[in-house]
Formats: C-alpha cells, sequence, structure tokens
C-alpha cells in the first residue's frame, strides 16, 4: 500500500473519480439553468459551474479525509482507556 497523504497512492483513485463525475454533473446542470440564456451562455458557463463543483466536491473530500486521520478522535480515545483497562 502507498503512502495515504501521496496523490499518486492507489487510494487516491475513487476520489479522482468522485471530483470527475462531480464536475460532469456541475456542468450538465449549468447547462440546463442556463438554457433559456442561450446556447453560448450555456456553454461557456458550463465550465465555471463544473470547475465549482468540483472544487467544492474536492474540498469536501480533503476535510472528510483530514477528519479520519485525526488522532484525537473521540472513538480512539475511548479506545485506548479501554485497552489501557483490561491490560491488552
Amino acid at each position: 500500500m502507498g503512502d495515504p497523504t501521496d496523490d499518486t497512492s492507489p487510494d487516491a483513485g475513487p476520489m479522482v473519480a468522485a471530483i470527475a463525475v462531480f464536475a460532469l454533473i456541475g456542468a450538465v446542470v449549468t447547462i440546463v439553468l442556463l438554457w433559456p440564456y442561450g446556447v453560448l451562455v450555456a456553454l461557456l458557463a458550463a465550465l465555471f459551474g463544473a470547475s465549482s463543483i468540483a472544487l467544492i466536491v474536492a474540498f469536501l473530500l480533503a476535510w472528510r479525509r483530514d477528519l479520519d486521520k485525526a488522532p484525537d478522535k473521540p472513538e480512539s480515545r475511548a479506545r485506548s482507556c479501554l485497552r489501557d483497562r483490561i491490560g491488552t
């Protein structure tokens, strides 16, 4: 297994796929919402819609990943206290 902090690790694959899927969803939603204003406006704004949704999802995934790695999670402290009490 690769280093979880390395961007080229195999664990990064699903996150990259999720960002790409949400970027496509953002582009389609932007095109649909702006279609009444013209084809050119809708297609040009699709780039902004895709980029903004991809950026939001990337930040949310990174934030969630940081929370999973946090050493001071309440359950990890509780487990260490329990291990100390039972002596394992």
